[in-house]
């Protein structure tokens, strides 16, 4: 079962569906981008959609990495363009056959072996020939075989092809589409040959002659680009005459094309020139593209009106003239809720005896609703119940796949499944896990760069920072908020990177050193709109080396100059970094050295915050306990803020609700 993508769904549902005003649905709204850490649904997320409309409208799901690595001597835009037509020309009844006639007869004038040194003539009677043929049921059918199974494999190399097990049945749709409907020899193939003939000579020459020139570009390397054009160009128009013979399918969806791991470089080549092709001629086409690693950025030919980046919530939330408006609309898939992972562990029947909530409260506090995370979790607790109160021993315990011999215990696990699932090209290298482990301690992903340019990470080899500092790796919480490392990653390398040793050249006091140096160094030039950002650094890194009380002094002094909600932020993101060498078991209320009761109670809130965040924390009695302190601590904060306190004592009253009600 799937969870938490109703509103990707509400969303994608509404680009789909047709104004019921609208004749022919030749407006298709943006291309949806969607992002996130490596496990976090993006593929999944698209075969949940495909799942879900594939009984009510055409959809083709496609992935620009296995499709296209189908050949490494054919065009790789064309394969994909060749894939998405097999799923999309027999769609469900109401629509008819889809038969592409120009984008199969684009491909047939590529694979025809004319000679690069054949002069005109020659090559107008070699496609004259072959459309000849192809106008021919039987003799068609024979060319439709012959070049989907050879145009893939590189029939176009002189040097020889190598088969493609496979390819001949991921097309057949596309060969039965165009073979068994009688529009082949019908008014639609008429209209498709003139199309080429209207697209490259002005209508001046026949459709042969024009075939003929799109396989000269074919042979020019310089001209191959124009190439891709016209055949995505050919794909959407075959898709807009589909529209246009007006079957009832039609006036009430559009197609919608699910292009997986778009991050590629045949991804974003394809999605860009459908992009640009859309914009040229409007196409009843959805497009959602899922990055397999990389951020996907809006082409460069969408203006910045144009763009924009949206939680799920908030993109389901547009009015159709809004979303209608936008050319380009970028998603990062956020995490499970807490109710969604109750969802998730309620379907495993092993759980029902140690308690549905319980295991859910250890995995969603562990994965942060982080879908692959929770999943690799809920595999480990399945084998090992008992356990739940000892999460240390979990994360340390047999991975999920000891078959796999790359992993030797569940965080190891969990941190290679993340990062391998994060980028679509790079792999983590032997090196790679230190890197990762050092950038942990940033708190964001400008900070993790400043890091980079210290002696901690100068030598490190550019392949492991590139994949280490992957966008999608460090994700937004929130729309214009701060790139930070997705929250399962970050603890279990802050657990490493707390392990080593005091004398360690990177250890966890001198990266903390090191980057509380930066931040001291960032607060010293700061702009004034800057400056309370630039402090709020310094305090986390102060925190996070153990100096609660300058903290709490500093915190203390900040105070009456700051609005309530302004010193909250500041104060949640001090004590957004966990302490993996905190026992939790020490009392929270007894800091020797405290005169100043206000001082006194924010070094409380410091210690009991962070503890409170730490997915260690899983004894419902020990939170409990803690959520009460921290809740006093707030209201004594709303005593000394008497000209603001409501702020304070409502924060103070959600922490005193019990703890799956917060």
């Amino acid at each position: 079962m799937f969870y938490g993508r109703e509103k990707l769904e509400d969303l994608v549902t509404g680009l789909v569906r047709v104004d019921r005003d609208q004749a022919v649905p030749m407006s298709a709204g943006p291309v949806v981008a969607l992002e996130g850490s490596g496990g976090s649904g993006r593929s999944a997320a698209l075969r949940f959609l495909a799942d879900q409309h594939a009984a009510a409208l055409p959809v083709a799901i496609v992935d620009a990495v296995a499709d296209a690595g189908r050949t490494a001597t054919f065009d790789e835009v064309s394969i994909l363009l060749l894939s998405a037509a097999s799923e999309l020309a027999q769609p469900p009844a109401g629509f008819g056959r889809i038969p592409f006639h120009r984008l199969f007869l684009g491909h047939l004038a590529l694979a025809q072996p004319i000679d690069p040194d054949a002069t005109p003539e020659q090559r107008h009677a070699a496609m004259a020939t072959a459309l000849k043929s192809y106008r021919k049921r039987r003799a068609g059918a024979e060319l439709i075989g012959q070049v989907l199974s050879e145009v893939a494999v590189g029939a176009l190399d002189h040097a020889g092809g190598n088969a493609v097990p496979g390819l001949g049945s991921a097309l057949r749709p596309l060969t039965a589409a165009l073979t068994r409907t009688r529009l082949t020899r019908g008014s639609a193939l008429k209209d498709a040959e003139q199309w080429y003939a209207d697209q490259l000579t002005d209508g001046r020459k026949t459709p042969a002659a024009a075939l003929a020139r799109l396989h000269r570009w074919w042979q020019s390397e310089a001209a191959r680009g124009q190439v891709e054009e016209v055949l995505v160009r050919a794909f959407l128009a075959d898709l807009r005459a589909a529209a246009a013979r007006r079957r009832s399918g039609w006036r009430r969806w559009r197609a919608e094309l699910l292009l997986d791991n778009a991050d590629s470089p045949a991804g974003q080549r394809l999605l860009a020139l459908l992009f640009d092709a859309r914009a040229a001629a409007p196409t009843p086409l959805v497009v959602v593209a899922a990055s397999g690693g990389e951020s996907l950025p809006a082409p460069v030919a969408c203006a910045a009106e144009h763009s924009r980046a949206l939680s799920e919530v908030e993109a389901a939330g547009l009015a159709r003239d809004e979303l209608h408006a936008l050319r380009w609309l970028r998603i990062t898939l956020p995490p499970l809720t807490r109710a969604e992972t109750i969802a998730a562990v309620a379907d495993r029947e092993i759980f029902d005896q140690v308690g549905v909530h319980r295991v859910a409260r250890v995995t969603h506090r562990l994965a942060d609703g982080h879908p692959l995370a929770g999943v690799l979790i809920l595999d480990a607790l399945g084998r090992q119940t008992d356990l739940l109160q000892n999460v240390d021993k979990l994360l340390d315990g047999e991975p999920v796949d000891p078959d796999a011999h790359r992993a030797r215990s569940l965080a190891d696990e969990i941190l290679l499944e993340m990062t391998e699932r994060t980028h679509a090209t790079i792999r983590p290298s032997g090196s790679f896990r230190d890197t990762l482990v050092t950038l942990a301690a940033a708190r964001d992903l400008e900070d993790a760069d400043r890091l980079t340019q210290t002696e901690h990470l100068r030598s490190a080899r550019q392949q492991d920072l590139r994949l280490a500092l992957s966008d999608t790796l460090w994700s937004r919480t929130a729309p214009g908020g701060a790139r930070r490392l997705a929250a399962p990653a970050r603890f279990l390398a802050l657990r490493e990177l707390a392990a080593r040793p005091g004398g360690h050249p990177h250890s966890w006091a001198a990266v903390f050193r090191t980057l509380l140096t930066l931040a001291d160094d960032g607060l010293a030039t700061a702009e004034p709109e800057r400056l309370l950002g630039a402090r709020t650094a310094s305090l986390h890194y102060q925190l996070a080396l153990g100096e609660v009380r300058s903290v709490a002094v500093t915190l203390a002094h900040l105070l009456p100059g700051l609005s309530a909600p302004a010193w909250l932020g500041v104060l949640d993101d001090i004590v957004a970094t966990p302490d993996p060498l905190d026992p939790l078991s020490g009392a929270a209320d007894e800091l020797a050295g405290f005169l100043d009761p206000l001082q006194l109670a924010i070094g409380r809130l410091l210690i009991g915050l962070r503890r409170l965040g730490d997915p260690r924390l899983t004894d419902p009695e020990v939170v409990a306990d803690l959520r009460l302190l921290v809740a006093d601590q707030y209201r004594d904060v709303a005593r000394a803020a008497t000209h603001q306190s409501r702020e304070y004592r409502n924060r103070a009253a959600r922490y005193e609700l019990p703890d799956d009600e917060h």
